[in-house]
């Protein structure tokens, strides 16, 4: 199963998952018309854990998106920039016999 999620939603498919949970949450939130057909207990009850729940998944979906089988390593890190010296960019003349 998790090889067929792989294929179609890649290595981050949790952090993608997380996101289009956290988007289909916010956008019941945003227009309950969407749930109007459940009892209004149910419906009062999934609009009030909608916010906190937007906000969890939001959160899991950063942290997924820093999983091994995404980046390679249990951390992140950022790699070392290479310093540029101010005369390495030109090539360096030969010396030799002048023509």
């Amino acid at each position: 199963m998790k090889l067929l999620i792989e294929k179609y939603l890649g290595k981050s498919w949790k952090s993608s998952v997380c996101g289009i949970l956290a988007a289909t949450i916010f956008t019941i939130h945003e227009n309950p018309d969407f749930i109007s057909f459940l009892p209004d207990g149910f419906e009062n009850y999934i609009l009030g854990i909608s916010k906190v729940s937007v906000a969890v998944l939001i959160a899991l979906g950063f942290t997924f998106s820093k999983d091994y089988n995404v980046t390679g390593s249990d951390s992140h890190k950022i790699p070392k920039a290479k310093v540029v010296r101010e005369n390495t960019l030109a090539p360096k003349k030969k010396k030799g016999k002048k023509i």
